[in-house]
């Protein structure tokens, strides 16, 4: 208690009303600390764990795009299907959620520095695609000229 008092006597020029809320505050740390209880952590999600849409929402802030368009495009070129393979696209078809031709994805990734680099890495693919929109590669998706031309 006399933690308290102290506590209090320090906060005498703080408004009432925030000098009660950091005395509840300070009230439940000592009961925590007096008692051994530790207060769980949020489990930490690593990115492969994210939505599809907060993947895309991650790397399009991260390289500077819009993640409505890419979010639009990618629902548009798979239905956001990261097992989707057109194979009747040339040189082996167009893969993936954001339907990348092969060397497209692999020079484009590279660039990036993405190590051990997998076409159908679906965070690999948004990650990629996001880059490439923010150096105004847009129009290579088909999607893409439909959408916005």
């Amino acid at each position: 208690m006399r933690s308290l008092k102290r506590a209090r006597n320090a906060l005498q020029g703080v408004p009432a009303t925030m000098r009660n809320l950091i005395t509840i505050i300070f009230v439940i740390v000592l009961f925590y600390a007096n008692t051994g209880i530790t207060i769980a952590s949020a489990p930490v999600r690593t990115l492969n764990e994210y939505t599809i849409q907060e993947q895309t929402h991650y790397f399009a802030e991260k390289y500077g795009s819009s993640s409505s368009q890419l979010g639009k495009v990618m629902f548009c070129e798979s239905r956001n299907n990261p097992k989707a393979w057109n194979k009747n696209d040339p040189n082996g078809g167009s893969k993936g959620l954001m339907q990348f031709q092969t060397s497209t994805f692999y020079k484009n990734a590279a660039r990036i520095g993405i190590e051990k680099p997998d076409i159908w890495n679906q965070q690999q693919q948004i990650e990629v695609a996001a880059y490439m929109f923010a150096q105004k590669q847009q129009h290579q998706w088909s999607c893409f000229n439909i959408l916005y031309s």
